[in-house]
């Protein structure tokens, strides 16, 4: 018999996860291009004679003082913020206090370049430091990043990172052992909605020269890992088909996605499915991944007998019956019998063959034609 075939679509969601981040915003900037002193940073800027400064400076300007050892290199622009002798004895410990900027939603870090006036003359002592702070929301003075004089264990006497933040140079740390400017960068793990940035610097005697421009504080929106969804799924109606589908979507994450199905396909819809589990991982253009696993099913194959016979009792006569039986498939079921009857039982019949068709709910059929 010949088949007609409805699809019926059922959803199946499975949702994995994947993390990564999308790309940084610069929610501030300060590179001393035009003087911000009262309107983007304050500081307690001072010059009280040659080698006891802390202020914003060019290279005209050290040339003039002779105040820094060497013109710095690899500057952003023109200007930049430079400190020689900043402590108690001078002017103090110098402190420039950027003004206070939203964050909320973002994950921070700051980007600084830094230099030095003299590099690898054994100068900078322990007790010399660069200090960055953050405060979030009125709280309180926190440090998220320092460097320290490394004299006492080298002869370079630079300065280097606190990789730990235990107020002391680290040994493994970075090092600010070079004129030219290079950047450094230094995580914020809090999160809130407003801060402010504040550098802190102390260089204890003359020719201990601390330059540093361009501070950057970024901002990174943490991203929605991609996901998926089996968002539409046609099964087999009959025993033995392979007319299923499935079509997975993705959420989230960066575009475009790639598809990789447990039967090779690479498409996000697949077809001619027979019955089986199917898997497909999609990943983004990130490197995010996400799995789902659907399972496409089938009815148990029809089966018909002929469950009770009677014989015709004397020549000639029409007494005979039969009763066809079915398992399997969809119920309910249609009959059709070769003598035309379209019941599960037939009755008064002469001698003779007798065949039966059934046909299940979905169109599904066993056994002869008529």
């Amino acid at each position: 018999m010949g088949r007609l075939f409805f699809k019926i679509s059922l959803a199946f969601i499975c949702t994995s996860l994947s993390f990564y981040t999308h790309s940084q915003t610069v929610l501030q900037s300060e590179s001393f291009e035009t003087n911000g002193e009262g309107t983007r940073y304050t500081s307690n800027h001072f010059n009280t004679a040659c080698h006891d400064y802390f202020e914003r400076m060019q290279d005209s300007d050290i040339g003039v003082r002779n105040c820094v050892s060497n013109t710095p290199g690899s500057e952003d622009g023109t200007y930049y913020w430079a400190g020689e002798d900043c402590d108690a004895a001078t002017g103090g410990e110098g402190v420039i206090t950027l003004d206070t900027v939203n964050v909320s939603g973002y994950d921070l870090d700051v980007d600084i370049l830094l230099a030095v006036g003299r590099a690898n003359d054994g100068r900078f002592e322990p007790a010399d430091y660069l200090i960055l702070e953050y405060k979030m929301d009125g709280g309180s003075w926190t440090i998220f990043g320092a460097l320290y004089g490394n004299n006492d264990v080298s002869l370079n006497g630079n300065l280097t990172v606190d990789t730990d933040l235990d107020g002391a140079h680290g040994p493994a740390g970075a090092e600010v052992n070079s004129t030219s400017f290079n950047n450094f960068n230094f995580s914020i793990s809090a999160t809130g909605t407003e801060i402010q940035i504040r550098v802190r610097v102390v260089a204890s005697t003359g020719t201990e020269e601390i330059l540093l421009d361009n501070i950057r504080l970024n901002g990174t929106l943490p991203s929605t890992p991609v996901s998926t969804s089996i968002t539409a799924q046609t099964n087999n109606i009959c025993n033995g088909d392979a007319l299923g589908s499935l079509t997975v979507t993705a959420f989230d994450g960066t575009t475009p996605y790639t598809y990789n199905w447990s039967n090779t396909a690479t498409t996000a819809t697949i077809s001619t499915l027979g019955a089986g589990t199917y898997t497909v991982t999609v990943t983004d253009a990130g490197g995010g991944t996400a799995t789902s696993t659907a399972t496409i099913t089938e009815p148990t194959a029809l089966n018909t007998t002929i469950s009770s016979q009677t014989n015709v009792a004397c020549f000639g006569e029409s007494t005979g019956s039969l009763t066809a039986s079915v398992t399997g498939g969809t119920s309910p079921y249609t009959y059709n019998w070769n003598s035309g009857e379209t019941s599960a039982t037939i009755t008064g019949k002469a001698a003779g063959t007798y065949t039966v068709s059934v046909l299940d709910a979905n169109g599904c059929g066993e056994g002869p034609p008529p």
